[in-house]
């Protein structure tokens, strides 16, 4: 991971990885952020703790690394997501993904089109 991303202050949405104020290993996005404390509220996807998946927990920004956003080019990637967005009922983030979704596969089905 470059030095940049490491390095960048989160924003809401970003992908994060790290640890909890709890210690425990998480992944997921950043709900919130508190400049002031330096505290951001990240809502777990994947965690060694199974009961904080599904769930919003506290994190210092220092204990983050941001992800990257890649996941855009990978369509099964952004299934997953659009099944986490219909679980949180984040209707605006499950068309926006819905979205990215529909322009990749065209783009794939175009570029696989004989000429």
């Amino acid at each position: 991971m470059s030095e940049q991303l490491k390095q960048a202050r989160l924003a809401e949405g970003d992908w994060v990885a790290g640890t909890s104020v709890n210690d425990e290993r998480i992944r997921g996005y950043v709900r919130s952020r508190d400049p002031l404390d330096g505290i951001v509220t990240v809502a777990v996807v994947e965690s060694d703790r199974a009961e904080s998946v599904g769930k919003t927990v506290y994190a210092k920004e220092a204990q983050l690394k941001r992800l990257p956003d890649d996941v855009a080019s990978d369509p099964e990637a952004l299934r997953e997501l659009i099944d986490l967005a219909l679980s949180a009922r984040d209707e605006a983030w499950f068309y926006e993904l819905t979205a990215e979704l529909i322009a990749l596969t065209a783009v794939r089905g175009m570029s696989a089109a004989p000429a």
